[in-house]
């Protein structure tokens, strides 16, 4: 089947202008200004006051539903397909939150194998924000070395609800998941969930400054809530997430100020922490609130307010930070919209309405 997109705004990453997009049997097969195509069965869609991206990858994602601090009434539900096709998200990194007792890394494998089978690339990380890190064969190391799905460890750091690791134990975790990496070829990711603890990064300088463990395995995110940890830890090398918020604004003056501070805009990435929960917490640390997180517009979209003008960061989309972030794992090329891409990695959308989806609204608070 042929299908012609005409009259696009093409970001491949950068802002190409208008273009035509060919699509033959789900892969794209030329792209180009007022493609001239004669084809009896060629299916022809206008694409006028639309843009085209790369798929967008979002390493953050509660794809079983976050929350559950609030009771068992405050669990988030979990992700749908739609969600991401709405919001033009292709890949998608699965992982557990605050709850590891009424959610298992078995139905988050499960549900990760189940978004494969219905058409995007779909990952997961073992553990939770306990440790221990609860896994589904018993053992971290093999979590991570033999279960395809399975990238890394998902841990948290300077959050009350977080098991408070030793430096010893956090050591331990990073090294297992170091040499199970190692093995089997995997980037060996390490997602840190950053709460409003007064340590910060602390706890992975400690292990950084004590051991020869690599700092690109350690993957710090929500990290606008410790600006100048995050600026000390991407001039070492580090990457360095920042959580997407509805409209782009705050996450944007976030990436504008990271770039001005140094560090390469290579090393920061975008995610989103959807289908989370966003608590409310005291002084105390005491609940006294908390919501789901609503879907909203994606931060890194071309066309959010927050990437507007002279301050701008990037032309488009990078997506391709993302992708070096994860490594080669979800078959994307640099996130480039080109010839030979398969129709599944590029999404598109209306220019004045950007896309909602898997993208949800921020807090300031600690989220599930």
């Amino acid at each position: 089947m042929l299908l012609l997109i005409k009259n696009v705004k093409l970001y491949a990453p950068d802002d190409m202008g208008t273009n035509d997009i060919l699509i033959c049997n789900e892969k794209i097969v030329n792209v180009g200004k007022k493609l001239q195509i004669r084809y009896e069965d060629l299916r022809v869609l206008d694409g006028e006051g639309m843009f085209a991206v790369p798929g967008f990858i979002d390493q953050h994602v509660h794809v079983t539903g976050g929350g559950g601090e609030g009771s068992f009434r405050t669990r988030v539900p979990e992700l749908k397909l739609s969600d991401c096709v709405k919001a033009g998200v292709t890949t998608v990194l699965g992982l557990l939150g605050t709850d590891g007792l009424t959610r298992s890394v078995e139905n988050l494998v499960a549900k990760t194998k189940a978004l494969n089978e219905e058409g995007i690339t779909a990952y997961c990380l073992t553990g939770s924000y306990g440790y221990p890190p609860i896994t589904l064969t018993g053992n971290l190391k093999k979590d991570v070395a033999f279960i395809q799905e399975v990238l890394g460890v998902k841990v948290a750091i300077s959050d009350h609800r977080s098991s408070h690791m030793t430096k010893e134990e956090f050591t331990r975790v990073a090294s297992d998941v170091r040499v199970a990496s190692l093995m089997s070829g995997k980037p060996g990711l390490i997602v840190c969930h950053l709460g409003n603890g007064k340590r910060g990064l602390g706890p992975i300088f400690d292990v950084l400054d004590d051991t020869e463990l690599p700092i690109w395995h350690f993957r710090p995110t929500h990290a606008q809530k410790v600006r100048e940890d995050a600026i000390a830890f991407g001039k070492r090398g580090g990457y360095v997430d920042y959580t997407a918020g509805a409209r782009g604004t705050g996450t944007a003056k976030s990436v504008v100020g990271a770039i001005e501070a140094g560090i390469p805009a290579h090393l920061i990435t975008v995610s989103t922490d959807s289908n989370s929960s966003q608590p409310r917490w005291n002084e105390k640390n005491e609940m006294v609130g908390i919501t789901a997180a609503e879907h909203g517009h994606p931060s890194c979209n071309p066309q959010s307010p927050g990437f507007r003008g002279g301050n701008a960061p990037f032309k488009g989309p990078r997506v391709h930070h993302q992708q070096r972030s994860l490594g080669a794992w979800s078959g994307i090329e640099e996130g480039r919209l080109e010839t030979g891409l398969r129709r599944g990695h590029f999404a598109f959308g209306r220019e004045t309405e950007p896309p909602y989806g898997a993208f949800q609204r921020p807090s300031d608070d600690a989220r599930g």
